[in-house]
């Protein structure tokens, strides 16, 4: 569970991945169990238990003068205490409770890691491990973490020790849950990994996130290898700086931190930004893809900067969500920098990054489509080179998710903290959350039947038609604003359903036009260096798609040369895809 395992999750193992094999805790050794006697509080106080395994095992002849730090395994990290209701109707003479875990230090100040095996978790010990060789708590979010009596309503906060994806935040991770007047928020990023045999406590196995490589870097710069490092400083008045920044689970020789110096920095670092892409991978398996919890996959920006009591330290400023959900970028707290997030691959695997100085009001419209099948009539099927494809007159719905993607509104990472007012309209007819259906007019004049669902917390719009209303085109516009209305920007796309075409189904036209790809091969042709892709106007395409017939016919030519048996079979399927618009028919598009 500590040293090593068959699965490599064993703590060490978790630091040493996370510095990038930088900490190997190769000169550690594990000593002999021995039996320490203590009082009745002195479990109580983790520095106290440290000193008790300290002496017991000193008194066994070890040398402990060498070491720099030490983890403290108490079996079974219970004890009693005589119970003040002793006496009365079912009441024990003594109550049994759980010793106190976490990183305190001996006397003479080197530190000290205690984990009661019974009630410690793999997460929990990775963060008492990490504070041994000197990883500081991370700061940020106001939460209830350091409010051990949450049995009254003194309700404690503080921006210590919590954030939503660093192993140094440990277990709340964020979260504001006790006081009822406030915005409660939720982060966990951890998730169950491989039980190792012979440990004791059954939910010990609770693991993860890594640590913030802001931490790591805070902690010793040669911890994170110069090929995963890009710096940069502080963009100034209108000058912008692009970034591509991989998921911070890459390979080393990936990018994967970005530091962003200002001229004003500290001799401590004060005002230094950390921005990294946190996805659900390694370590951070935990980390959410949807909901409402803080920890989710996201670029995330930590800085530098000064604490009441304990100096420079990492502070969470903040997420942008991947994929883009509303809000695309993040104002840093308290800096001249805006972070947007303006192109996210579409693997996931890196997110391309602007940062300027300033940044205007912008809102953008992504959709997305979904054709679905409700009828079909007169299909016939062809046995072709390129497999069965079907032909007949195909009656679609069309569901489309329209997503808002705004820059310069708001911004701040805190959860409490509402940004900017979003508002949809179809048609002419203002859309509200939750689910209804509406009969906006289209751009043709007549009355259409639309079912809406617009989500009140993302603000993504979900439109879908019937396929009986027949093809038809109405504008949708998002428009958005500060929250007192101000700063107002629109964007507009347009919902156009088909209702129904007659050519090839719509599977069915993109196998064949990957097999035609398969049959360009054979005379070593591309089909992105021969044809116009689609696009967003149907008179435009068709006219196109008629170039793509004639480029098509020349190439089987081509083809002919190398093969006459290919040739045939791609001049069969040139026509099948394309030959219908000399006769003024339809294929479907995809």
């Amino acid at each position: 569970m500590l040293i090593a395992n068959a699965d490599d999750t064993a703590v060490f193992e978790y630091w040493h991945v996370n510095t990038f094999d930088y900490l190997d805790f190769s000169a550690s050794i594990m000593f002999d169990w021995v039996d320490v006697n203590m009082g009745a509080s002195d479990g109580q106080k983790r520095n106290l238990s440290a000193k008790a395994a300290y002496d017991a095992t000193a008194a066994t002849g070890v040398d402990l003068a060498g070491y720099d730090g030490f983890i403290v395994l108490m079996l079974p990290g219970t004890g009693l205490i005589p119970n003040p209701e002793a006496g009365q109707p079912g009441q024990p003479d003594f109550l049994t409770y759980t010793f106190d875990g976490g990183t305190g230090e001996l006397p003479d100040q080197r530190p000290a890691a205690v984990f009661p095996v019974m009630s410690s978790d793999h997460m929990f010990m990775c963060h008492a491990t990490g504070h041994v060789p000197g990883y500081h708590h991370t700061y940020g979010l106001m939460n209830n973490g350091t409010d051990w009596n949450q049995t009254d309503k003194n309700y404690i906060e503080s921006p210590e020790s919590r954030e939503p994806y660093d192993i140094m935040s440990s277990a709340s991770f964020g979260s504001r849950w006790e006081n009822p007047a406030e915005t409660h928020y939720f982060g966990s990023p951890t998730y169950f990994g491989p039980k190792v045999a012979g440990w004791p406590f059954f939910n010990a196995f609770k693991m993860g996130p890594a640590p913030a490589r802001a931490q790591v870097h805070l902690w010793d710069g040669a911890a994170v290898p110069k090929a995963s490092l890009i710096e940069i400083p502080t963009p100034k008045g209108s000058s912008k700086k692009f970034v591509r920044l991989y998921r911070a689970t890459s390979y080393l020789w990936f990018p994967t931190l970005l530091i962003v110096k200002p001229s004003t920095e500290g001799a401590s670092g004060q005002g230094r930004i950390y921005v990294e892409y946190r996805d659900a991978q390694g370590w951070d398996v935990g980390v959410k893809i949807s909901g409402s919890d803080l920890s989710r996959r996201a670029v995330v920006v930590h800085a530098l900067a000064d604490t009441p009591s304990d100096g420079t330290r990492c502070w969470y400023r903040g997420r942008i969500l991947v994929p883009l959900e509303t809000d695309g970028d993040l104002i840093v707290p308290d800096q001249k920098l805006v972070i947007r997030v303006i192109d996210v691959s579409p693997s996931l695997e890196y997110v391309d990054l602007e940062l300027v100085e300033t940044s205007g009001h912008e809102v953008h419209i992504d959709q997305s489509i979904h054709d679905i099948e409700v009828n079909v009539v007169n299909e016939t099927v062809r046995h072709t080179p390129c497999g069965d494809l079907h032909s007949g007159t195909y009656s679609l719905d069309r569901n489309s998710v329209f997503t808002p993607v705004t820059y310069g509104y708001g911004g701040y990472g805190a959860p409490d903290r509402p940004s900017l007012k979003l508002t949809w309209q179809v048609g002419s007819v203002t859309v509200a959350p939750g689910n209804h259906v509406i009969n906006p007019i289209s751009t043709d004049g007549k009355s259409v039947t639309i079912h809406t669902t617009l989500d009140s917390t993302t603000d993504v719009l979900v439109l879908v038609s019937s396929a009986s209303d027949g093809a038809y085109s109405v504008e949708v516009r998002c428009t958005a604003s500060e929250l007192d209305g101000s700063n107002a920007q629109d964007a507009a796309d347009d919902f156009e359903p088909i209702g129904q075409y007659t050519g090839l189904r719509r599977t069915d036209a993109v196998a064949l036009r990957a097999c035609l790809s398969k049959l360009l091969a054979v005379v070593r042709l591309r089909p992105r260096d021969l044809l116009i892709p689609p696009g967003p106007d149907p008179f435009r395409e068709n006219e196109n798609n008629l170039i793509n017939l004639e480029r098509l016919e020349k190439a089987a030519k081509l083809v002919d040369i190398v093969s006459a048996k290919t040739g045939v079979e791609l001049r069969s399927m040139v026509k099948l895809l394309y030959g219908s618009l000399r006769g003024g028919g339809n294929v479907g598009r995809d």
